[in-house]
């Protein structure tokens, strides 16, 4: 049996207007991500992060449909139906109930905050190895240049260039658009889409200059 979550961290959950908005439209219809993005005037990254809140504190589930011409996709659904809380001595007791009838306890004292250190924890840890594999990257280039500027070698400088677009633009390009799309109300169709278009075309012209250079090499 899965533990149940810490209530400040789901009553924080569900003071979130995003996590409200989602678990409404679910408790209706399972609905997509894209559709919930839709729904609730949200950003795809920000349905995509209340989502995955919202399954590790048990409160929605994801399955499988399966289309007509044979593609599958994935839905939400909701499974909070009903939650119930006490105070008593200084100490939060509630018990949430779904709509298979599954119930379980839920308690805490007050003050806690551990899951939040964890998740700013896992945050850090995500944000250091992104800037390490840019950080990598550009060093890689560095050097390609210094090469190209040490022999004036024009395939050197294609590969520099090349490494470039592949090492590091996606990487810039990706913590770009994450960081403003909140701020921007950027639309599901930018995610899933227009991103992933203009980081293939970076990469596609990323590895042609690389495969030139070592065609100008040879």
């Amino acid at each position: 049996m899965s533990e149940e979550p810490p209530p400040d961290e789901l009553f924080a959950l569900l003071d979130d207007e995003y996590a409200r908005a989602i678990l409404t439209e679910t408790s209706e219809e399972p609905m997509s991500a894209k559709r919930l993005s839709e729904a609730c005037e949200a950003s795809l990254p920000t349905i995509y992060r209340r989502i995955d809140r919202l399954i590790a504190c048990e409160l929605l589930v994801k399955r499988t449909e399966f289309h007509e011409e044979g593609r599958h996709y994935g839905v939400y659904e909701a499974k909070l139906q009903r939650l119930t809380v006490d105070l008593t001595d200084g100490e939060y007791r509630g018990r949430s109930r779904n709509h298979r009838g599954r119930s379980g306890p839920i308690h805490s004292t007050l003050g806690g905050g551990q899951m939040t250190a964890t998740a700013a924890a896992a945050y850090l840890l995500l944000l250091a190895l992104t800037l390490c594999a840019t950080g990598m990257g550009i060093l890689i280039v560095f050097q390609a240049y210094r090469g190209y500027r040490r022999h004036v070698s024009r395939p050197m400088l294609y590969l520099a260039v090349g490494l470039a677009l592949v090492t590091v633009a996606p990487f810039v390009l990706s913590l770009v658009i994450t960081s403003l799309g909140d701020l921007f109300a950027f639309g599901s169709f930018t995610y899933t889409y227009t991103l992933p278009i203009i980081s293939r075309t970076i990469e596609l012209v990323g590895l042609a200059c690389i495969l030139y250079s070592l065609y100008m090499r040879g």
